[in-house]
């Protein structure tokens, strides 16, 4: 199995990662350096700017730093389409702090808190099967991000045989 932390050392900023049917976005926003060397009145406004932020769109976020990774990212968390339509702001927003982005998300990535995505709802035309996977080159090794697939089980009896 390939470990995501081998794969991918540097994200492209805006870069968004949906979690929990799309109620969890982490955006990636920018090398962590510069958030760290930041002055002390810059990055108390930035926290007060994202504060401001969350309150507006009635979501919450946060500022993930990891120790040792290079980059720092932001976690939006609240209702799927509150949380989707916050993410271009969020990019303009930073870009008031010399780290602009714009966001890049794939059709279809707003899932929904319930279950069901908008394409089993019927909102979105055509569906997941009409999409083609995404491919993405990482140092020579091309990686293909496909929906995932529920494995057949083998029929067992109840004295454990296949048949």
């Amino acid at each position: 199995a390939v470990k995501v932390d081998n794969l991918l050392m540097i994200v492209e900023p805006g870069t968004v990662l949906r979690l929990e049917r799309g109620c969890v976005a982490h955006v990636t926003v920018g090398r962590a350096s510069v958030l760290l060397q930041m002055e002390e009145e810059v990055r108390q406004s930035l926290d007060a700017d994202l504060a401001c932020f969350g309150e507006k769109n009635d979501i919450r976020t946060e500022i993930n730093v990891v120790d040792g990774w290079p980059q720092f990212s932001v976690v939006l968390r609240g209702v799927p389409e509150q949380v989707s339509e916050s993410l271009e702001e969020l990019g303009q927003l930073f870009g008031h702090y010399d780290m602009p982005f714009s966001v890049k998300q794939r059709p279809g990535s707003a899932g929904a808190c319930g279950g069901r995505a908008p394409e089993a709802d019927g909102e979105a035309g055509g569906g997941e099967a009409d999409q083609e996977p995404e491919r993405i080159e990482v140092e020579g090794m091309e990686v293909t991000s496909m929906e995932r697939r529920e494995r057949r089980r083998p029929k067992v009896d109840r004295y454990g045989r296949t048949s």
